[in-house]
Formats: C-alpha cells, sequence, structure tokens
C-alpha cells in the first residue's frame, strides 16, 4: 500500500505544460498550472512553486485518506469474508440439522405405524375378547340348564328306583319259597321245576287244589354237594 501511495504521488507530480486549451478546459488541474501563450515570442512564466507544493501537500492528504479507506475497505473484506464462511458453516450445520430432523421424522412416521397396527391388533384382540366373554356367558347358562336337567333327571331316576323297588317287594309278597327240595337234573327248565313245586305240594304237603303259577326257578348259588340243594321260588 505504501509503494502505492508513492506511485500514485509521482504520477501527481507536475510534468511539462500543455499548451492546448481544449486541456485547459478538460483537466481538472486547469488553473494550477500555467499555460504558455500561443505566441511563440512569449516567454514561458516562471512557476508558481509555492500554489504547486500546497497542491502536492493536498493531493497527498487525499492519497492518504484514500488509502486509509481501501485499507478499511480490505479489513471489511476480510470480515466480510470470515462472515462468508460462518454462513456456509452455518449452512453446513442446518443440512445437518435438517437431515437429523428428517431422520427423527421418518422414525416418529414409523412409531405411529407401528402405534397404530399395535392399535388395530388391541381393538381387534378387544372385540375377540369381548366375543369370548359373551360365549362363556352363554356356555355358563346353557351349563346351568343342564345342570338343572340332570338334577331333574337325577330326581326322576332316584323317584323311579324307588318304585320299582316298591313293586319288585309288592310282587314278591306273592312269591312262595320252597327249600330243600333237589334237583332232578343239572339243568332244570323252568318248567321242570314247576312239575316239582306241585308235585311236592300234593304229596307232601297233602293239597288237593291246582294251582297256577307264573314263573318257577330256582336262585341262589350252586353247591357241589349233591346234598345241598338251591332254593325255589
Amino acid at each position: 500500500m505504501i509503494q502505492g501511495k508513492q506511485n500514485m504521488q509521482h504520477f501527481i507530480q507536475p510534468q511539462q505544460n500543455f499548451a492546448s486549451p481544449v486541456f485547459q478546459q478538460m483537466s481538472p488541474m486547469s488553473g494550477y498550472y500555467p499555460v504558455p501563450s500561443q505566441s511563440p515570442s512569449h516567454s514561458m512564466p516562471p512557476p508558481i512553486m509555492q500554489s504547486t507544493l500546497n497542491q502536492g501537500s493536498e493531493s497527498g492528504d487525499k492519497i492518504d485518506f484514500l488509502v486509509q479507506k481501501v485499507e478499511e475497505i480490505f479489513k471489511k473484506l476480510s470480515s466480510i469474508d470470515e462472515l462468508t464462511k460462518k454462513i456456509g458453516n452455518f449452512e453446513i450445520s442446518v443440512k445437518s440439522l435438517t437431515k437429523t430432523v428428517e431422520k427423527g421424522s421418518k422414525r416418529i412416521d414409523e412409531v405411529e405405524k407401528s402405534m397404530e397396527f399395535m392399535n388395530q391388533n388391541f381393538e381387534s384382540s378387544k372385540s375377540e375378547s369381548e366375543y369370548l366373554k359373551t360365549t362363556i356367558t352363554e356356555i355358563k347358562s346353557e351349563h346351568g340348564e343342564m345342570i338343572n336337567g340332570f338334577d331333574c333327571l337325577r330326581a326322576d331316576m332316584d323317584e323311579l328306583h324307588e318304585r320299582h323297588v316298591d313293586l319288585q317287594i309288592r310282587s314278591m309278597r306273592e312269591n312262595l319259597v320252597f327249600s330243600g327240595i333237589p334237583e332232578l337234573s343239572e339243568n332244570e327248565p323252568s318248567e321242570q321245576t314247576e312239575d316239582i313245586i306241585k308235585d311236592f305240594m300234593k304229596t307232601n304237603m297233602k293239597m288237593d287244589i291246582v294251582m297256577d303259577f307264573q314263573r318257577a326257578h330256582r336262585f341262589g348259588k350252586k353247591h357241589k354237594l349233591k346234598s345241598t340243594t338251591e332254593t325255589l321260588i
């Protein structure tokens, strides 16, 4: 920067005077340097050294000011570069955060889908549980009815058994039991047993009345001894 300052100071140092009137009108340094006359016989006036030195000093101050401004601009540009780097890093962080948020959103979506699936299964299990409860209640009701039916059947069977026993007792009141009558054969038929009883009543009991028997048979265990006989009824 100092070398540029020296070059700029060297550039604005007064050089040769120009006699062009156009340059005198257009030049920004017009009025600071004397312009020679058009006449060749006119002698060039001596330069005003004091005015030129003042002008050079002012120009140097301006250059210093410009150099200072340029340095400030460079500092600001360097600050802008640092800010740009920070913005770039911030953008990278934002992108990374965005990816993380997207991953989190995907996981949340998966969790929501899993929750929906679990809710559906829960509702299905709940409906099945209610159906099973209803079915079990119906089965319990039917089981109670069946138990009541079995109780009624058991009561009827007990009553029938009592009636059967009573009828059996009543029928046995009219039975005649004979014992001590030997068997004529090993497999004695019922008709032969009836004839044996009639003959026993007529011969041994001296009964002339002929009686009709509905059924005559022997009962009890058979004995190996021939002298032991089964009871007749």
